[in-house]
């Protein structure tokens, strides 16, 4: 499978088309375009960009035309008008004019060496597939509990693993590539179907995992991907996330989401959901009253288990008969 560039650091023929999807963000996607302008990018790399408006009711069209009057690099606009953040990847991968596409969202902002940088991970590694750092930048500060609490940010989307890493199957481990930074060849995403409409947010309604299941199923077939930290990008925090129940709400759905690709398992069953589930969630909340009790530090991080556990739990109970 060869790579982007050649080891040697010529560029590539086939350039780089970056998708941005959007949904009723237009000023925070003002701010994202704003950083994608300022890209500095080595002579003869040839890149372009693709903005998905997914049925969004702001103004958000009128960002995309006064960023295009100005950019110095091609600007395509294109209006999805089935809701779903999966459906506007799709869209914006069928409309790329180049083989290396570059994913990242309308609430981040890159850094000035972001594409550059892709490109020459993909060289460095023999990659099909790349990710990087994550960090979070806050409009507000954050809360105490939420500043110390480094595991609830990576529900922000918070990845600063230090150093690169394959990612392999299963996926898991310190490191990870997420869509807020994230770029494959079309080859791969065409391997598998692109991104899975079931999966990610669609709306107003805030769902997940669009992005670690391409990564999984991507690996699963064979392709490289690599996390590499020279890929650098800034998620900006809304302050609506800086809550507990927004967390809670977050677990639930990451939980409901990872039930669609459960195994099956064989256990007894009371409404299609393996009886020891049930078991399970009440431990866990036993141990959340325990612990908000005793006033222990790690009380919200079991609230966050539990929430999870529930959110596995009522996805099982949803899933088609055949599919348990």
């Amino acid at each position: 499978m060869s790579a982007v560039i050649s080891p040697t650091g010529a560029m590539p023929s086939a350039g780089v088309t970056v998708v941005v999807p959007t949904y009723n963000r237009a000023d925070s996607l003002r701010a994202t375009l704003a950083t994608l302008g300022a890209q500095e990018v080595p002579p003869g790399l040839r890149w372009d960009i693709v903005v998905v408006n997914n049925n969004s009711r702001d103004h958000t069209p009128r960002v995309v035309e006064e960023f295009g009057r100005t950019a110095s690099v091609p600007v395509r606009y294109l209006f999805e008008g089935k809701a779903g953040k999966s459906r506007a990847l799709n869209a914006g991968i069928a409309l790329a004019t180049h083989d290396f596409l570059l994913f990242t969202d309308d609430d981040v902002l890159t850094s000035r060496a972001w594409v550059a940088s892709a490109v020459l991970a993909m060289a460095r590694w023999g990659a099909d597939g790349v990710g990087g750092r994550i960090l979070l930048k806050w409009p507000v500060p954050p809360p105490r509990w939420l500043a110390r609490n480094a595991d609830a940010q990576q529900n922000l989307g918070l990845m600063d693993f230090g150093r690169p890493q394959a990612i392999a199957a299963p996926v898991r481990g310190p490191a990870a590539v997420w869509g807020g930074n994230m770029g494959f060849r079309r080859v791969v995403l065409e391997s598998i179907g692109g991104f899975d409409t079931a999966l990610g947010p669609v709306g107003d309604k805030h769902a997940l995992s669009e992005d670690i299941d391409v990564v999984r199923r991507a690996v699963q077939k064979g392709w490289k991907v690599m996390y590499d930290p020279s890929l650098l990008v800034w998620h900006t925090v809304a302050p609506e996330r800086m809550h507990k129940a927004y967390f809670r709400k977050w677990a639930f759905r990451y939980g409901e989401a990872e039930a669609k690709i459960l195994h099956f398992d064989p256990a007894a069953r009371l409404f299609g959901v393996p009886r020891w589930r049930y078991r399970a969630a009440m431990a866990g909340a036993a141990r959340c009253l325990g612990r908000a009790l005793l006033l222990r530090d790690d009380a919200f991080d079991r609230q966050r288990e539990l929430f999870r556990m529930l959110g596995q739990t009522w996805g099982l109970a949803r899933r088609p008969r055949a599919d348990r």
